[in-house]
């Protein structure tokens, strides 16, 4: 049955990246090119929303992966670890992230040999979920002096007009980063660069 696709349509895409990942890898022995799949799913319709839903592992060998999900406008989600956010440690303790293991582990008691319950663990999406704390956030204007290795801007009233002053303020906003700097929330035109040919 075809998709009926009519260029008024608005759609929101939602991946279930793991499932087709180890599908194309272990059944066809292939890749998934995730921005065909968008493109092919979207069509002549309006897309709202790409939204990838991850597994972030310890090692992090993933992150380039994810990069390259993001730079062709797909949105990156993880589990958290809800613990973790109000607890006064970094992360699990030894005790609980043995807990945890231990928990996951059970989930997998059907599978017979240890190393491949083992390994079905470490891919576990709630095994792998982030242990994140919760972060602070200034105003711009208080935020003058002051200088932050990761830096990230929202802007949620910007829309068509934007003054000198706004231009000034982002300006303060952006030299506060020494390393990163990430914009949120942000209309594509802040991103058009002009060039001319010299």
């Amino acid at each position: 049955m075809s998709i009926v696709k009519h260029p008024e349509q608005r759609v929101g895409v939602f991946i279930d990246t793991q499932n087709l990942y180890h599908s194309a890898k272990n059944i066809y022995h292939a890749r998934v090119n995730f921005g065909k799949v968008l493109k092919e799913a979207v069509g002549p319709r309006k897309l709202i929303r790409a939204i990838a839903y991850v597994i972030r592992t310890e090692s992090g060998e993933e992150k380039q992966f994810f990069e390259a999900l993001q730079q062709q406008g797909i949105e990156i989600k993880a589990k958290v670890i809800l613990d973790t956010l109000e607890s006064e440690t970094a992360s699990l303790g030894q005790d609980q992230q043995k807990k945890l293991f231990e928990e996951v582990m059970e989930d997998y008691s059907h599978i017979k040999t240890k190393r491949k319950r083992i390994a079905a663990v470490r891919e576990d999406k709630y095994f792998n979920a982030l242990q994140i704390k919760f972060a602070s956030a200034i105003t711009c204007h208080k935020s003058q002096g002051g200088q932050w290795s990761a830096v990230f801007i929202d802007n949620p009233f910007w829309s068509s007009e934007v003054t000198v002053d706004d231009l000034k303020w982002l300006y303060t906003a952006a030299t506060r980063a020494t390393r990163r700097l990430y914009f949120v929330n942000f209309d594509n035109k802040f991103f058009k660069v002009k060039t001319k040919n010299i």
